[in-house]
């Protein structure tokens, strides 16, 4: 009987024991899963980046209409010489009109039949564009011509058929086409030494001043006439 009563005494302190021990092993775990979660933890999900909006498409722009070129348009019906023309307007109307910006030799002078007949070339029985710039004191129209776009007095100049007049003009495109032809020895430039139409025009009237000018009447005693 003592040895039963020792064996039942022993296998009491056993389970008491397991007890113990199965009760402290679970308390980690319960305070593990009593502790608050990490700050990292509560954190809301970071958004997703927004899809990029879809580029609008530029609505085409309506095409501006060119500008209109400047001038009238008349039709040249002839050539007086290398600057000047006689025009007929859209209604019949004559114009007489003077080339803006050059000189040309006149009829007589050196170079004066070639410099009318090169413009007879370009622009005679031609419509042409004319942009009105006055009137001189002969009442001839002062115009810029243009032929399919090409300015006519540049073209006169460039080929040596015109002096750039200064004078009243300091337009860079004509004094380069005047270098350029003086360079080239074109047209009137195949002279060293050309005469100017402006001086020219001078000596005529110089020259046909002294015509219409009376001869001086002496007396008969050879000395000076009397008052």
């Amino acid at each position: 009987m003592k040895r039963l009563a020792l064996a039942c005494l022993c296998l009491a302190c056993v389970v008491g024991c397991s007890q113990r021990s199965a009760t402290k092993a679970a308390k980690p775990a319960t305070a593990a899963k009593q502790r608050p979660a990490s700050p990292i933890a509560r954190q809301p999900a970071s958004k997703p980046a927004p899809a990029p909006k879809p580029e609008r498409a530029e609505e085409p722009r309506p095409e501006q209409p060119a500008a209109e070129p400047k001038g009238d348009l008349w039709r040249v019906v002839s050539v007086h010489d290398g600057d000047t023309v006689l025009c007929l307007d859209g209604d019949n109307r004559q114009h007489k009109v003077r080339l803006v910006g050059i000189d040309a030799p006149e009829i007589g002078q050196a170079f004066g039949t070639m410099s009318r007949d090169g413009l007879r070339a370009l622009v005679l029985r031609k419509t042409v564009r004319v942009r009105d710039q006055g009137e001189d004191r002969y009442g001839r129209t002062l115009g810029l011509l243009e032929i399919d776009g090409a300015d006519v007095a540049v073209r006169m100049v460039i080929d040596g058929l015109a002096w750039h007049f200064t004078r009243y003009s300091d337009d860079k495109t004509l004094a380069a086409a005047e270098r350029e032809a003086r360079q080239a020895g074109r047209g009137l430039w195949a002279d060293p030494d050309p005469m100017p139409p402006w001086e020219w025009r001078e000596t005529e009237r110089d020259r046909k001043a002294a015509e219409r000018k009376p001869p001086r009447k002496e007396s008969s005693s050879g000395g000076v006439p009397g008052r």
